[in-house]
């Protein structure tokens, strides 16, 4: 099996989603709790996921707690106390309990198993707050690919998915700098054009825009951005 360390480049996506037939959404939604997801285990019948549930007061993480207990959505809720090492300590004004939920796969929906069968791999613990649900997927998908992907995603599970941030995380130049592989005036368009979020998702200015600021014509903005983003992103040899 080859290793590539990189080579090829991956892409990390931010991702806002609302699906149906979530109970971690619903209870969010009528709660001021926020939920932290650490991890789901699935079976041919059942899915089982662990959660710290955080709020204000320990009453109200209690009552989330109930709420999930309630829920058509789920089956059983097993509280964690800390003995277990769940839970975490309360900060200031924020109460938090760990608790492991176990709920039938045809009854509530896990829309993690549709990202991860169209090439999103989760990174990270993902975050429920307010009826929405926030997740950070690894791809080595290009962006355009990873967007029909996840429009695919939201087709199959009636999802609504905003793409907040995608970071790039293939393997740069080493050296005192990386910018420095770049000529003066390559290094000064780019870094306006990052500055200016050219390279934001979605974009926040176009090359006609960072143009008519630099005082240059469209065509040497993209042509400056293309060899540079040629010496940044393509992997030395």
């Amino acid at each position: 099996m080859a290793v590539r360390n990189g080579e090829e480049g991956s892409i990390e996506l931010t991702l806002d989603i609302w699906h149906p037939q979530c109970w971690t959404l619903h209870v969010t939604e009528d709660t001021n709790a926020d939920l932290l997801g650490h991890g789901l285990y699935s079976t041919n019948d059942t899915v089982h996921g662990l959660f710290t549930a955080s709020a204000q007061s320990i009453s109200e993480v209690d009552q989330t707690i109930t709420d999930i207990q309630e829920s058509a959505l789920t089956d059983d809720v097993w509280t964690m106390g800390s003995q277990d090492g769940v839970e975490v300590p309360a900060t200031t004004g924020t109460a938090t309990r760990g608790f492991l939920v176990e709920w039938g796969v045809d009854t509530g929906e896990n829309i993690i198993d549709s990202l991860v069968n169209h090439g999103f791999v989760p990174r990270r613990t993902y975050q429920m707050t307010s009826g929405r649900e926030q997740w950070s997927v690894i791809t080595t998908m290009d962006r355009h690919e990873a967007q029909e992907q996840l429009s695919d995603v939201s087709s199959e599970t009636d999802a609504d998915i905003n793409i907040q941030r995608v970071t790039s995380n293939s393997r740069q130049p080493s050296g005192p700098s990386q910018l420095d592989v770049l000529s003066p005036r390559q290094r000064e368009v780019f870094e306006y054009a990052c500055q200016q979020g050219y390279y934001d998702w979605p974009r926040k200015v176009s090359a006609t825009d960072l143009a008519d600021d630099l005082g240059i014509t469209k065509a040497t903005v993209t042509e400056h951005l293309r060899k540079a983003e040629s010496r940044l992103f393509t992997p030395f040899r």
